[in-house]
């Protein structure tokens, strides 16, 4: 018996709050298992993402905090997170973004992308590679 969970998020979801262009999660996120974000926009989470698998977003996904995942990341648009980005691999069709911080300088620990990065760019971040048997760090 596992204790993973998978958590799907929809344009419906009650914890979710429409902003315009994105839809908005107060707090982190944190599943055990996937989290597939099947939004017709951005998320944006206020806190920070944690995954124990993957995570995957049609769109883009932003955390104001990190975002890690124990597998990948995959997002239709792009990536970003203050406080940097953990997972085996990063896959997004635009640009990933880690340590944007705009009251101070980001330390170099919050610019960290521990990733293999296998589709998009980095315009702001420190691509690490993830440890030897495939994992970030988390």
């Amino acid at each position: 018996m596992s204790d993973r969970t998978d958590v799907i998020l929809t344009d419906n979801d009650p914890r979710l709050v429409d902003k315009g262009w994105c839809f908005e999660l107060a707090g982190s996120l944190v599943v055990t298992g996937s989290l597939i974000v099947k939004l017709s926009k951005w998320l944006v989470v206020t806190g920070g993402i944690k995954a124990g698998e993957g995570i995957e977003a049609g769109w883009g996904i932003k955390a104001c905090e990190g975002i890690e995942a124990g597998w990948g990341i995959e997002a239709g648009g792009g990536i970003e997170a203050g406080w940097g980005i953990k997972a085996k691999f990063i896959s997004c069709a635009l640009r990933i973004f880690a340590g944007l911080c705009l009251w101070r300088f980001p330390t170099e620990a919050e610019m960290t992308i521990t990733s293999e990065i296998r589709n998009g760019t980095v315009a702001f971040g420190r691509v690490v590679a993830p440890t030897k048997d495939g994992k970030a760090s988390i």
